[in-house]
């Protein structure tokens, strides 16, 4: 090793074993997984589970490391390079516009099948939303980014490429429809894919934290949603990006979503700055009402009135609105709108069988003790409650 290389300086703080050409793997002193990969053709470390990464002086910096202690007593200057974000915004553009070419190429019409056959949209849909799609050759992205300058480390840094359980670097999605993750400066920061086939075990994967993305601060679709949120539409809170596309193609343009994560206060307080009211429309399952129940305690402790969609006779929005119309699920929205707290009730109510005597005593119970809670009048809550079920 020469005496201020990558390796002598991780090797400071862990044992790294060669495992391929200029790849070395071993124990994240950040977090304790055996998933930090260092490449030392690239000078550059990256931990597959916690996301740790950069160049020699980041880890030492981060590890508190003195260079005397890495590289010996020779005053070695070693300089890290800045992440400017303008250069990966850029990077994922060229990424996006890889994908979309891709979706459109003659050779590959899989994706723009299932995208248009299977789920409904329209090319203009697919097109406003940037669509993509990622083949599944593994390799595709990375030579095409690599021919174009990028460099290895700023492929793993913007989550675009990964390493394989055979130790080889391959592409990040592979035989996924790609959704780009716009912010609301138009800026492309990150990627959801979303499987064709198969089961439905990782069906949907999203980029990991990068510099320019962070999931717990990103909601899918608010860069179009903003515009009639902005007018005093009330946002509408989905679970999945399929949802959210097929609500805009619909006419229901304040859809956004979560991208496969539970609901988070900075993304609730994200919201918070454009409305004061929020539907939530999540999946007709007991992962959707769970999610529901969540999502409202969130919500209120920002300051929300928040209504609750129940979708009936189908999955979820995106079904709903296949199965029976965008005029039907406007009614829904008309008519079925429920207050948080009367959404909480009427799940309460499912509990019970109120024919029975001593079951709606206990059913009362539980609305007053609800309605304290949220601080609302026991009373009327009761006295509405039996006027809906």
């Amino acid at each position: 090793m020469k005496n201020n290389s990558i390796l002598k300086i991780i090797s400071v703080k862990t044992s790294l074993k060669h495992i391929g050409n200029g790849l070395y793997r071993g124990k994240c002193p950040f977090c304790g997984a055996i998933q930090l990969y260092v490449f030392e053709k690239e000078n550059c470390y990256h931990c597959f589970n916690c996301g740790k990464n950069g160049d020699q002086a980041r880890f030492m910096n981060e590890n508190k490391i003195h260079y005397k202690d890495a590289v010996g007593k020779k005053n070695h200057v070693i300089h890290t390079k800045p992440r400017d974000l303008k250069t990966f915004y850029e990077l994922n553009y060229e990424a996006a516009k890889f994908f979309f070419e891709r979706l459109f190429s003659k050779k590959e019409n899989v994706c723009l099948d299932y995208l248009i056959n299977k789920r409904g949209l329209t090319t203009e849909t697919i097109c406003n939303f940037r669509m993509g799609y990622a083949d599944g050759n593994f390799t595709s992205l990375k030579e095409h980014m690599l021919g174009l300058g990028y460099t290895i480390e700023q492929l793993l840094q913007s989550s675009l490429v990964t390493v394989s359980k055979n130790d080889e670097i391959i592409d990040f999605f592979n035989n996924r429809a790609i959704f780009p993750f716009i912010d609301i400066n138009g800026n492309i920061i990150g990627f959801g894919g979303r499987k064709l086939d198969g089961d439905n075990n990782f069906k949907y994967l999203n980029t990991k934290n990068t510099p320019c993305y962070t999931k717990n601060n990103f909601l899918f679709s608010l860069n179009y949603a903003v515009k009639n949120i902005s007018k005093g539409e009330t946002p509408i809170l989905c679970e999945g990006n399929l949802d959210v596309i097929s609500m805009h193609q619909a006419g229901f343009r304040t859809a956004v979503a979560s991208c496969g994560t539970a609901l988070t206060t900075k993304q609730a307080l994200l919201l918070k700055r454009y409305s004061d009211e929020i539907i939530i429309c999540y999946d007709n399952d007991d992962a959707g009402i769970a999610a529901t129940e969540k999502a409202i305690d969130i919500l209120e402790s920002v300051g929300f009135t928040v209504y609750v969609i129940s979708i009936r006779d189908a999955k979820d929005p995106d079904e709903f609105i296949k199965k029976f119309g965008a005029k039907q699920f406007y009614q829904l929205i008309r008519n079925d709108l429920k207050n948080s707290i009367f959404y909480r009730i009427e799940q309460l109510s499912q509990k019970y069988d109120l024919t029975d005597l001593d079951a709606q005593s206990y059913f009362i119970k539980d609305v007053t003790e609800l309605s304290l809670r949220k601080n609302y009048d026991p009373e009327k809550a009761i006295k509405e409650t039996f006027n809906f079920i």
